[in-house]
């Protein structure tokens, strides 16, 4: 069964520095993504990642792979119609996953900090299955990750959630797939918060604690005590970044893992969830409800 294994400060999200250069890049409208460093160190990620896959004898990823930028597309923008490149859209490619993740980012930044105003605050958790049991050697990838998500939108209902919280607190859910140990992979889910008071904030973590013990018994208790108020710089923006940047399959890891990592991550499962104050369609034109 699935379980709560974290509950971080905003200010200790981790993850590589080079996100927080993104961050930089994606505050700064005048930049553009596409001539920067980090894109040249996302497009050499999916070239390795494709030669690591092709290993696997999944041609049909490699080839998807292989084809993301290839094309090019006409975009009408603000400045008048450009070309751009035309990417695959898997969710595991990390070019298209970099895209996504800043289309969602830019016009949910300022939506969280509306919501949140000169006194509110947030929090960051991330909500996994475990990873020692020999029994997940016999339970798919995909299917674990299903399962996951199934449980983590199910504790975010209820009337308590309809009648108060879902007016008050805006909620993303971001699921992910690591490594985990023995190669049997890692599904998990990063959950960020946000509202208009630390109260509010911290009477949601106890209210979805007690719910997520409710639906799975044996979760570990929640921590309500490390969250991040406004005015503390960009905490909270980089662990919303953090959790919108989605999978990233390592090269390194096994044939079989990188083979159900993409089987799990291109069964049409909805990766990106928003809830509350954040429900909407943030990769449409414009916000529209989901």
């Amino acid at each position: 069964m699935a379980q709560i294994v974290d509950f971080t400060p905003l200010g200790s999200a981790g993850g590589d520095p080079r996100d927080i250069l993104l961050l930089d890049i994606l505050s700064n409208n005048s930049v553009d993504l596409e001539l920067t460093a980090r894109q040249a160190l996302l497009q050499s990620r999916r070239g390795k990642l494709a030669k690591a896959l092709a290993e696997t004898g999944d041609t049909r990823a490699v080839r998807k792979l292989s084809r993301c930028g290839a094309a090019k597309v006409r975009v009408e923008g603000p400045f008048g119609a450009y070309w751009k490149p035309k990417g695959c859209h898997a969710a595991y490619c990390p070019v298209c996953n970099g895209h996504k993740a800043q289309r969602i980012f830019n016009p949910m930044r300022p939506e969280v900090l509306r919501i949140m105003g000169t006194r509110g605050c947030a929090l960051h958790l991330v909500i996994a299955g475990p990873e020692t049991s020999d029994a997940l050697s016999f339970t798919p990838l995909k299917d674990r990750l299903h399962h996951l998500l199934r449980q983590a939108r199910k504790a975010l209902g209820g009337y308590r959630w309809r009648t108060y919280f879902a007016k008050r607190v805006g909620v993303v859910l971001c699921a992910e797939i690591g490594r985990g140990s023995k190669d049997l992979g890692h599904p998990h889910i990063h959950l960020f918060a946000c509202a208009a008071s630390i109260k509010t904030i911290q009477s949601f973590a106890l209210w979805l604690n007690e719910r997520w013990q409710d639906l799975v018994p044996h979760a570990l208790p929640l921590q309500t005590d490390k969250v991040s108020r406004v005015g503390a710089g960009f905490d909270w923006a980089k662990s919303l970044w953090y959790a919108l940047k989605g999978t990233r399959l390592g090269v390194d890891w096994g044939p079989e893992l990188l083979f159900e990592a993409v089987c799990a991550l291109s069964s049409g499962l909805r990766l990106v969830t928003t809830q509350g104050l954040l429900k909407g369609n943030w990769l449409g034109s414009k916000r529209e409800a989901a």
